[in-house]
């Protein structure tokens, strides 16, 4: 049986594999620098640690539309 930290961390995983190349390719629009849009993506799931059980609850473009926020405001800062 595995431990709810466990699920979790295969769902950001699993988010992970499904959406960082697309949010790589926003971020490197929003920053035209490659390093800095790998920070963003990081800090974008960084982010979402803590909402995972909600995402979890979402269908796929919802999922997506969630993650763009929290880069965005990533950018921001």
């Amino acid at each position: 049986m595995q431990r709810p930290e466990e699920a979790a961390l295969l769902t950001l995983e699993e988010l992970y594999r499904e959406y960082a190349e697309g949010l790589q390719a926003y971020a490197v629009r929003l920053t035209r620098e490659t390093q800095a849009a790998e920070d963003l993506v990081q800090e974008a799931f960084i982010r979402t640690l803590g909402h995972l059980q909600l995402l979890a609850q979402f269908n796929v473009p919802q999922e997506n539309f969630q993650l763009r926020p929290a880069l965005y405001g990533s950018f921001q800062v």
